[in-house]
């Protein structure tokens, strides 16, 4: 989820929302990566980026519809390596 969250949620020029916990201890060079955006989908106006958003929050009532079911979910480690 954490890299779909990036790709779904992140904007250029923000703090990717997984690294907003950490950002600050984060090196500098990470920091810029960080507000890249460079895996995130391009959105040039409000209306597609609240579509994105609508659905990652589906993304996310489906991931808890499927741990209330009793499918097992395994963490992987799409997100940043090591930092989370």
């Amino acid at each position: 989820m954490g890299a779909w969250e990036n790709t779904y949620l992140d904007r250029p020029g923000q703090v990717a929302r997984g690294d907003v916990a950490m950002f600050e201890r984060l090196p500098v060079q990470v920091q810029r990566s960080s507000k890249s955006a460079q895996g995130a989908l391009g959105v040039t106006d409000s209306a597609t980026y609240k579509q994105f958003r609508a659905s990652y929050a589906n993304m996310l009532r489906m991931l808890k519809k499927l741990y209330d079911s009793g499918v097992q979910i395994v963490a992987g480690t799409d997100a940043e390596s090591g930092c989370i």
